[in-house]
């Protein structure tokens, strides 16, 4: 919306009832439109496909009618697990004054094998043309990590469809290095904050780099358009007389009677007195009960944990509740 696209289409596999529920008609977006706006693709079956996508290759060739008929001249592809604040309308315009086929976005990143086997590493030639491309290698240091957007010409896609067709490929980073040599590739760096989502241990790292002051700035502040969502108004959060705050961040809504520190925690979350809340991302309506320690937990929506109860564990394996869970 911040670079003026107006037509966005999200594409789902399974699992995805929270995810209409939050996004509606897209009005809290502007995009309740009568042209455009936000469309949701869910997966279907077509005459050659049958079952779930294999992979985004999969899915856009089952759209490939409506991909066609759109009036739009350029598509962004974004990943949604990828996380970054940028402005699509200085990619696009990089994109036109070099003559690209496909641009894609990376960023120069500490990579471990543990994170780096789930990603796209680039190598480009000194004129940033893409020459190679690493399909989820397990590898350690310093490397240019594909940020899983990429912008193309609406041609250039409906290409890439065809010939994916022809050589039975389903997985779009497949085609990208299936094509190097063909297609002019380029890379995008993204100097902002970026991050890329794809472990329970990668999601609490990541959220806990918001209590960074100079990388939640990098995200959402620093002169960055502003992130919009679902507006959810509630009272103020009401604390307790002997609570104990540090380096958190605590939505509207909640109720702290207790210690919480290095946490995140979400709208309408209960902590009662005398418990200790560590490390920890709460999300809404969760309910700590009295004299609970908590240590590395992440609890989905509408949890209920019991009082004195102690769950420890560690950075890197870190404990899950799933949703309305009571324990």
């Amino acid at each position: 919306v911040n670079s003026d696209i107006f037509k966005i289409c999200v594409v789902t596999k399974s699992n995805y009832q929270s995810l209409m529920d939050h996004i509606g008609s897209g009005k809290d977006w502007d995009l309740s439109r009568k042209g455009g706006g936000i469309m949701i693709f869910p997966p279907y079956v077509t005459d050659e496909n049958d079952g779930l996508y294999r992979g985004r290759l999969d899915a856009l060739k089952r759209m490939r009618e409506f991909i066609q008929e759109t009036n739009a001249e350029y598509v962004v592809l974004c990943d949604c697990d990828s996380v970054l604040n940028i402005d699509y309308d200085e990619v696009i315009e990089w994109h036109q004054e070099k003559g690209a086929d496909i641009t894609a976005l990376y960023a120069d990143r500490e990579t471990k094998p543990e994170y780096s086997r789930h990603s796209l590493i680039y190598r480009m030639d000194e004129e940033g043309r893409i020459r190679k491309i690493l399909i989820h290698p397990e590898v350690e240091g310093t490397y240019s990590v594909g940020l899983g957007n990429w912008v193309m010409s609406k041609e250039t896609l409906l290409s890439l469809l065809d010939r994916s067709v022809m050589d039975d490929i389903s997985r779009f980073s497949e085609m990208l290095k299936a094509t190097c040599d063909d297609l002019k590739i380029l890379a995008y760096r993204h100097d902002g904050y970026s991050a890329h989502i794809e472990s329970l241990p990668s999601y609490v790292s990541h959220n806990m780099e918001m209590l960074d002051k100079e990388k939640m700035y990098s995200l959402f502040y620093n002169n960055q358009p502003p992130i919009y969502t679902k507006v959810r108004d509630s009272v103020p959060t009401k604390y307790g007389d002997s609570v104990q705050i540090r380096n958190s961040i605590i939505a509207d809504g909640c109720k702290i009677e207790g210690t919480v520190e290095n946490s995140i925690i979400f709208r309408n979350v209960h902590i009662e007195k005398n418990c200790v809340v560590k490390n920890c991302i709460l999300m809404q309506n969760t309910v700590v009960g009295e004299g609970t320690t908590l240590q590395w937990v992440v609890a989905d929506k509408n949890v209920s944990i019991q009082p004195n109860r102690t769950i420890l564990t560690y950075e890197n394996a870190p404990f899950y509740i799933g949703k309305n869970k009571k324990i």
